[in-house]
């Protein structure tokens, strides 16, 4: 099922859509700019999203627990106030 739906052209118009609604939120953007380096590597941050999604959708069950591992790891570092 997950094959499925992540492989729909609505996914790819959803996740645009999310990521625009994303900066309507003061508090994720200051995150973003404390903790990104999008400014210098715009498309960066999208590319590893589209990673993830696609390692978690379609790599093995090893492959997708090493990606949440990282995305953990990154998270980890994040203090929030």
């Amino acid at each position: 099922m997950t094959w499925l739906v992540q492989t729909d052209w609505s996914v790819l118009i959803g996740g645009v859509e999310s990521l625009l609604v994303q900066t309507l939120h003061p508090p994720t953007m200051a995150g973003v700019a404390d903790h990104s380096d999008y400014k210098n590597d715009p498309f960066g941050r999208l590319h590893r999203t589209a990673s993830f999604i696609g390692e978690t959708t379609f790599g093995s069950a090893t492959q997708a627990q090493h990606a949440v591992d990282r995305v953990r790891a990154i998270h980890e570092r994040v203090e929030f106030l």
